[in-house]
């Protein structure tokens, strides 16, 4: 099952603390920045997905969905996507939180920060968090991006991603 979590903001944005902090309009509600890539968008398509609206950096709707979807049998996660020192490591935080003795692992090879050396420190909070582990097969998330990168025929999708998304992946 997929879930895409959509980094989703408003005309108001720059008003509000996030844009008052990262002033720069992104993945306003409606507009093609919040759209899917349409490469991602057929690829999710063909598989179906449910789309999860966050409004800040972590979906704190994202557990709950799981947990249903998981109808109480046990799950793995994973986690690719932009920005890894952004949506990523507050996802990837709240996920562990709510399910402690579940695997929730990055693919690093798949995610990108905003510098390679904030993408580095993030993936320690998560290291040291007991939440890093790579190529898990279980649930892929994409994490939201206004940004492009490849990665190359993970679980089927293939990139460049180019909008704002994320994508949960459970088996």
């Amino acid at each position: 099952e997929i879930f895409v979590t959509y980094d989703t903001h408003f005309e108001n944005y720059m008003e509000t603390a996030e844009g008052k902090k990262l002033p720069v309009p992104h993945c306003i509600k409606g507009t093609d920045g919040w759209s899917l890539n349409d490469e991602i968008a057929q690829a999710v398509d063909k598989k179906g997905f449910t789309p999860v609206g966050k409004i800040t950096f972590g979906s704190v709707d994202l557990p709950e969905i799981i947990k249903k979807a998981a109808g109480g049998e046990e799950f793995t996660i994973e986690l690719i996507g932009l920005c890894t020192d952004i949506c990523v490591v507050s996802n990837a935080l709240i996920l562990k939180a709510n399910f402690p003795e579940m695997t929730i692992a990055v693919d690093s090879a798949c995610c990108a920060g905003v510098t390679p050396e904030k993408h580095n420190a993030a993936l320690d909070v998560m290291e040291s968090c007991q939440k890093f582990e790579q190529h898990v097969n279980g649930a892929l998330i994409f994490i939201d991006t206004e940004l492009s990168f490849d990665c190359t025929n993970k679980f089927g999708l293939l990139a460049p991603i180019s909008s704002s998304f994320a994508f949960l992946f459970l088996l």
